[in-house]
């Protein structure tokens, strides 16, 4: 990803079938800054990310608003899913946005 760019697609794997939960959000966090949290979908196949795969109801998909990514460098991203009584989040994964 570059900086500012935006239409790209980014998944977040939680490890865990969240289907039964309500909301599911992508929270992004620069190395420096403050971290953004942002609506998501709920990936519903499975997919191939980094030779890594992401079980169909384990994974958000966020794809990239315009001023979003407006840092380079180093950043976090993960999934969180909730519903009124419980909330599940995955764990941390580092990308980079180059210049």
């Amino acid at each position: 990803m570059n900086k500012n760019e935006f239409g790209q697609t980014i998944r977040a794997n939680i490890g865990e079938d969240v289907s039964s939960l309500t909301t599911y959000k992508m929270i992004l966090e620069p190395e420096l800054g403050n971290s953004v949290e942002k609506n998501a979908t709920l990936g519903t196949s499975n997919i191939v990310v980094n030779d890594e795969t992401f079980l169909a109801n384990q994974y958000v998909e966020y794809v990239v608003e315009s001023e979003v990514l407006d840092r380079i460098g180093q950043w976090r991203k993960k999934g969180k899913a909730t519903s009124p009584t419980q909330e599940i989040s995955g764990n941390y994964q580092r990308f980079t946005v180059l210049a």
